[in-house]
């Protein structure tokens, strides 16, 4: 006969996956539909580029704010009322522009999708620490990360082919039920508190080296990524030649690679330790990004599977280094990191205007080169930890 309490346990862990993973996806199909809503919002309300910059601009700065503050926040409400009330102002937050097509509309809708961001992507990777089993839990950072590869897949695609249909206001409207199922689904999580799942004990304190470690590390292993999503297709047009349709292509298969490599890391436990497999996983990134610069373009979508499975790798690495303080570290670390990214795309365009895309692009590689010199660190710090011990 089955364990009752373990069917209760195996539920509740699948209510928890469901919920954060639907809260990833719409987190993900809302960031990534910003781009092909820009020009549309520019055309509806005769605003300049530059002004309408404005709410990319505006939302990096508030996200950055409230995924800091999400460690604090939670202590006092809770990671369920954190998820539901960010989940609202990033599901209300195009009724700003519905209301009022115009930048002042533009400025609430970066305000509250800003908000929304910043508090959902701390809770997110929260809700899959709290999984007790270590090897599911690792597995279960790969299965939610897969619907942010998802989204940006199938959010531009959707965009593109919706706003021949629908009038652009009433395709906002139609994004914000993404956050529906997750918000009706959050209402029904476990009610206490994280600290209260946790020993009344004093967690031991987060040194600095490994904070340091972490956060660098993702400062430029996220600009890294970012960078050649968001200008891999200008690259490939400007630099390379392709045409806009080949060229899209391209980030297209970039994203599927993801997708897939993330799908089998949940599918596959792998055995090695993760700071092994995010050497071998950053190694691997820099030979693609080099062919395909060098050689063939089609090499960018080996960088992607490359490159899928790094940040769920860093979120188990962190969750099994402080389970019990992990929702302040994931913070700090999102935070600092985000601000580093924002730096790092100002440093970039203005290299673009500088000295062209194709110079530009090389600053990716300069920056994995920079997240795996770290890495390197955090290992021989770790065996040094090993032989010690």
């Amino acid at each position: 006969m089955s364990n009752p309490t373990q069917k209760k346990w195996n539920e509740s862990v699948t209510f928890t996956v469901v919920v954060a993973c639907l809260s990833l996806f719409a987190l993900g199909w809302m960031d990534n539909a910003r781009g092909p809503f820009f020009p549309l919002f520019l055309e509806a309300t005769g605003e300049s580029s530059s002004r309408g910059a404005m709410f990319f601009a505006l939302t990096s700065f508030i996200a950055i704010l409230s995924s800091g503050a999400a460690g604090q926040i939670l202590k006092f409400f809770g990671l369920r009322k954190l998820l539901i009330v960010g989940g609202l102002a990033m599901g209300s937050s195009p009724l700003g522009l519905v209301w009022l097509p115009s930048l002042t509309g533009a400025l609430i809708t970066a305000f509250l999708f800003g908000l929304g961001l910043g508090w959902l992507a701390v809770g997110q990777n929260i809700l899959i620490s709290l999984v007790e089993n270590v090897a599911l839990k690792k597995r279960l950072f790969s299965l939610l990360h897969c619907f942010y590869a998802l989204a940006a897949m199938t959010a531009p695609l959707s965009i593109l082919q919706l706003k021949n249909i629908l009038p652009w206001n009433q395709l906002l409207l139609g994004v914000t039920v993404l956050t529906v199922p997750f918000l009706f689904m959050a209402l029904f999580l476990n009610k206490e508190k994280p600290a209260d799942q946790q020993n009344l004990e004093r967690p031991p304190p987060i040194t600095d080296f490994w904070v340091a470690i972490w956060i660098g590390f993702l400062s430029f292993y996220v600009a890294a990524e970012l960078i050649l999503t968001t200008r891999l297709v200008l690259f490939l047009e400007e630099g390379m030649g392709l045409s806009f349709t080949k060229a899209s292509n391209h980030l297209f298969l970039f994203f599927l690679a993801m997708f897939s490599a993330r799908v089998l890391f949940f599918l596959v436990h792998f055995k090695q330790s993760s700071l092994k497999i995010l050497m071998t996983c950053l190694v691997s990134a820099l030979v693609f990004v080099f062919l395909g610069y060098t050689k063939s373009t089609y090499f960018f979508t080996f960088l992607g599977a490359s490159v899928g499975p790094v940040f769920p790798l860093v979120m188990d690495e962190m969750s099994m280094m402080w389970p019990k303080r992990f929702d302040v570290l994931v913070s700090r670390a999102i935070a600092l990191s985000s601000i580093f990214v924002v730096t790092a795309h100002m440093v970039v365009g203005k290299l673009t205007d500088l000295f062209g895309i194709s110079s530009a692009m090389y600053s990716a590689p300069v920056l994995l080169t920079c997240a795996l010199g770290v890495l390197t660190l955090a290992l021989f710090k770790r065996q040094k930890i090993g032989k010690e011990s």
